[in-house]
């Protein structure tokens, strides 16, 4: 804990604009190792987990889709307070942190200062408009501006100190990665590819839609032609794309593990085609012997539960 700025979670959440909460997001439970912060706004609900170097992100209305990140020192308790350190701390309440040690103060930017700040500055940067996506606008916390041109219609990035553009204003459509610090680029033709925060490119333009998977495999589940698949971050297949589905949805089945609605007990991967469900491990190998009509016959089953596990 030396060397570092420990924020209290609960006293800080309503100086920013959150409302914090005990136990899991959605769940009706007083879990005593895992918390939660709602932005007042309704843009994001934060999930934090008790010594875990992990924070998920929830957009509002949201049953699946949430995306996990990754923070240096985890989140701890002291005198029953829980605490994050300021990097964590930016990174969970969309907000810069700025530290003066001389005088030993700090200044806090929210998100929604940023916004206000740089739709009035952002010509300055050679462009027009500030991007109004919300995943967008959280670049600016981390010194990035996502903003089109007028004359084009397209998007780019540009380094807020430097002024420097990483990605130029060619593309149809940029989406900023919280996780990863990455982009999501959409050229003329509509297809995308990912680039990192240099604007070099990671995943080639050329599928029909992207996700992270997993960032701390460094997986992405990419479509093409209405098939979907999974790549490493070196872009080669872990599972091959002819699948109809993968993943599940949390709402029709709910694993007591399943952490993501892509990867079950941190380590299994369901995929469906033609109605028929197989089972990969996290190394994309198959690990099921036969097909099944649904995930959960794969859980009720006492010997392919052992085989699943």
């Amino acid at each position: 804990m030396i060397g570092h700025i420990y924020i209290s979670i609960k006293d800080i959440a309503t100086l920013v604009g959150y409302e914090a909460h005990n136990g899991e997001y959605k769940i009706n439970t007083e879990d005593t190792t895992k918390m939660y912060v709602e932005a007042k706004d309704g843009t994001e609900t934060t999930s934090f987990y008790l010594n875990s170097n992990q924070i998920n992100k929830t957009p509002p209305n949201s049953t699946d889709d949430y995306e996990h990140v990754e923070i240096t020192v985890p989140v701890t308790k002291i005198d029953n307070k829980w605490y994050i350190d300021s990097e964590g701390f930016m990174q969970a309440f969309n907000s810069a942190f700025y530290y003066n040690k001389e005088t030993n103060k700090f200044q806090i930017q929210t998100l929604s200062y940023l916004v206000d700040y740089y739709k009035e500055h952002v010509k300055e940067y050679g462009y027009d408009k500030l991007s109004e996506d919300f995943n967008n606008q959280k670049a600016l916390i981390y010194g990035m501006i996502v903003a089109s041109k007028s004359s084009t219609d397209k998007f780019g990035v540009v380094n807020i100190n430097t002024k420097e553009e990483i990605i130029g204003p060619r593309y149809n459509n940029i989406e900023f990665l919280e996780g990863p610090k990455e982009f999501i680029i959409t050229n003329s033709s509509d297809k995308v590819g990912i680039t990192y925060s240099t604007g070099e490119t990671k995943i080639s333009v050329k599928y029909d839609d992207i996700k992270v998977f997993n960032s701390t495999l460094g997986y992405y589940l990419v479509e093409s032609n209405s098939k979907f698949g999974v790549i490493d971050s070196n872009e080669q297949l872990v599972i091959h794309m002819e699948y109809d589905v993968i993943g599940i949805n949390s709402e029709s089945f709910i694993a007591d593990s399943a952490k993501s609605q892509y990867m079950l007990y941190d380590n299994l991967i369901p995929a469906c085609v033609n109605g028929k469900w197989d089972i990969f491990d996290k190394h994309g190998e198959k690990i099921t012997n036969e097909s099944y009509d649904t995930v959960r016959m794969c859980y009720n089953r006492r010997n392919d539960r052992k085989s699943c596990k």
